[in-house]
């Protein structure tokens, strides 16, 4: 699987994709790669006899990770007006990344 998703990545780099559709697909094509690789750990942990729930915060930083890289494009759409207030799903975007937010303080404060 992970050899298909290189030749698509190929594929789409030597197209004339456009560079965001390029930029998307990439980061798309390492997210599965990455879910595939904690698959694979998670098997190999669990045949070891090895707690395989340890692979889980894996999971949650690459979600950390993946989720800042998100509102950091988002960011961009929004500036560039590409995302408007008639944009479909952005009333349940904001409720969610309100709830998120106020999570977020929770935690960091705790953490000071």
């Amino acid at each position: 699987m992970i050899t298909a998703l290189s030749e698509a990545q190929h594929l789409a780099s030597s197209s004339d994709l456009d560079a965001r559709f390029q930029a998307e697909f990439r980061c798309a094509l390492d997210h599965v790669r990455d879910t595939a690789s904690a698959v694979q750990r998670w098997f190999e942990a669990h045949a070891k006899s090895r707690d395989p729930y340890a692979v889980l915060l894996t999971l949650a930083i690459q979600r950390v990770h993946r989720a800042t890289q998100l509102a950091k494009d988002l960011s961009l759409d929004l500036q560039n007006m590409d995302v408007t207030v008639e944009t479909d799903g952005l009333q349940d975007l904001y409720q969610t990344i309100g709830q998120l937010h106020r999570q977020l303080e929770v935690l960091c404060r705790r953490g000071k």
